[in-house]
């Protein structure tokens, strides 16, 4: 029986078929709107989902950098925490990075405080945290190769958040809440572990914005069948509400992948190909200028509030 993942309705509407398009294997799934709050999720969960997160998947990545581009990536982040420092400020303008130290910082999140990252795969996030100085973090994934503990302050374990029992300042779903199963009970156990007036951040892809009204069943960040469900901003608003929380603030982050990305899909062309722009490849498809209009195109929407991904600051009561 259909039950919204976000909402818990039971009125189901309209159905679409989409394809598995980051590796290109084409395998075809079917995915519901709900008629209640709009979010969408994948009607049956495939019994191998194992199978679409292969060694080469993007969080099971821990890209290695030489000294200078970790050092400007710091400087980036010190700039996006503190607000403060003009080579990060400069970095920051001219290289796009998902906002994560004003997020931190708009969450009132200390460098002392204890950290869990739902979803982490190896951690790239939290070790850039870790070099900045942050002191008690944590990260869960299912699909690592196994529980670790690369430096003193960060821990990274293989399972889900039902394994944790630690308490915690911040606990963040940096793109893994559309990977799980059941969202309620997930958002239900970050309660439990979160300590009183601090935040869940969720970072996620959103239904209804320019991009999937302009590219529905092509949209990239359906991702299917990873994606397993993906909210519309009613959507985690019923969420938080089911879940002790509420909803204090709405940050949009989108990038001009959603355009590139979708473009790509319609051209037949996967995330993880030599003509895909994800590789910087001489052979894609777009020229200079349009990538520049779609960045354009992009932060305009944010200051819309009409991307594609979004921050939601969820309080715990």
């Amino acid at each position: 029986m259909y039950s919204c993942h976000f909402c818990q309705s039971n009125n189901p509407k309209q159905k679409f078929i989409t394809r598995e398009m980051m590796f290109g294997l084409r395998d075809e799934f079917e995915y519901v709107e709900c008629a209640n709050c709009s979010s969408i999720q994948i009607v049956e969960i495939p019994s191998n989902l194992a199978k679409y997160y292969p060694p080469n998947y993007l969080s099971f990545e821990l890209r290695h950098e030489n000294r200078l581009k970790s050092w400007l990536k710091l400087k980036r982040f010190d700039n996006s925490y503190t607000a403060k420092g003009l080579i990060g400020k400069i970095v920051k303008k001219v290289w796009w990075a998902p906002p994560i130290g004003d997020f931190l910082r708009i969450a009132n999140v200390r460098i002392e405080d204890a950290i869990l990252d739902v979803g982490s795969g190896e951690g790239e996030l939290l070790f850039l945290m870790h070099q900045y100085g942050f002191s008690n973090l944590s990260g869960i994934d299912p699909f690592i190769s196994g529980s670790k503990n690369p430096f003193k302050g960060l821990n990274l374990f293989k399972g889900n958040i039902q394994d944790v029992n630690e308490k915690y300042d911040l606990i963040m779903f940096n793109h893994s809440l559309e990977h799980v199963n059941d969202p309620i009970k997930d958002l239900l156990k970050a309660a439990a572990l979160l300590n009183p007036n601090k935040y869940v951040l969720i970072r996620i892809p959103v239904v209804g914005g320019y991009a999937w009204r302009t590219y529905g069943d092509n949209w990239v960040q359906l991702d299917a069948p990873r994606h397993l469900s993906i909210p519309t901003v009613t959507g985690i608003r019923e969420l938080a509400a089911l879940t002790g929380f509420s909803l204090d603030k709405v940050i949009y982050e989108s990038w001009d992948f959603q355009f590139w990305g979708s473009e790509q899909i319609i051209n037949g062309i996967p995330l993880h190909d030599k003509r895909s722009l994800f590789f910087k490849s001489k052979e894609s498809i777009f020229s200079k200028k349009q990538i520049k209009d779609y960045k354009k195109k992009a932060e305009q929407l944010n200051l819309n509030n009409d991307g594609d991904v979004a921050c939601f600051f969820l309080r715990k009561y």
